[in-house]
């Protein structure tokens, strides 16, 4: 049993002491991808070839992530096309960065369990196109603010298998289904004793015993071929409440994407 409560920011680690899990940790409880089954992820890593965050594709020159992945402006370039997190610099499916951009009214909202952020978009612009092709293609955002609640969608990305588990050397999916905005109130509500969730910047998923962890900031959560959310923030140990995206919705998200990127 863990005695320790925190939310989940990229690599940012807040804490509360005293407060109690309902439960053992259980894994992300995720599946490995298929080579090319997800041709729009993508790895954001450093300057030295250090996996930061992860991303989709959304254009030629263009990856869509959480803001919190860019806020540090340590990206330096995107590895597309593959299925593996490699850990040296020899991989050659790679871009530099040429900008990124941070929603300019990114912020924390600081809440008595950890802070929570707002605006949680990032664009990265690359300096030169993706060769497209079967493994390597954009992915549909959502142009509306419906949310298809309660259908099965698909989360990506090579987050950790557990709390204090590994990031993943093969891609992972998962299914996950969209719970309403009362739902998220009240499930995050009940674990944290602070009612947080904000329905217009975020939309949260079922993530009991599976779903999001370290390392999935920025990954895409999509249904039918849509992308609907970008992972945001949740409350740890990984699979006791639901994970939290940025809701790509939003006019004010997607107007800003539009706006950089004419997409």
């Amino acid at each position: 049993m863990y005695s320790t409560l925190f939310l989940i920011l990229g690599s940012y680690l807040i804490l509360r002491e005293g407060s109690s899990a309902p439960g053992a940790v259980q894994i992300v409880n995720g599946t490995v991808a298929k080579d090319g089954e997800f041709p729009y992820i993508v790895e954001l890593r450093n300057v030295k070839n250090v996996f930061l965050c992860g991303g989709s594709i959304i254009g030629e020159k263009w990856v869509l992530t959480a803001g919190h992945c860019v806020e540090t402006r340590s990206v330096q370039n995107v590895v597309y096309g593959t299925n593996i997190l490699y850990n040296t610099k020899e991989v050659d499916t790679y871009i530099n960065v040429s900008k990124l951009y941070l929603h300019p009214k990114f912020k924390y909202n600081f809440t008595t369990v950890g802070a929570v952020p707002l605006y949680d978009i990032g664009i990265v612009e690359l300096e030169k196109p993706f060769p497209f092709s079967d493994k390597v293609s954009p992915i549909v955002l959502t142009d509306s603010y419906f949310v298809p609640y309660h259908i099965n969608g698909i989360l990506s990305g090579w987050g950790t298998n557990s709390t204090n588990g590994s990031l993943q050397h093969e891609l992972q999916k998962v299914t996950l289904q969209l719970l309403t905005a009362q739902e998220c109130i009240d499930q995050i509500t009940k674990y944290s004793g602070e009612d947080f969730f904000n329905p217009i910047h975020n939309l949260c998923s079922d993530d009991y015993w599976k779903g999001e962890c370290f390392g999935d900031s920025g990954s895409p959560y999509v249904i039918d071929n849509i992308q609907y959310g970008v992972v945001s923030w949740s409350i740890k140990p990984c699979g006791s409440n639901p994970g939290t995206y940025s809701h790509i919705g939003n006019p004010d998200y997607r107007d800003f994407i539009k706006n950089i990127t004419g997409i």
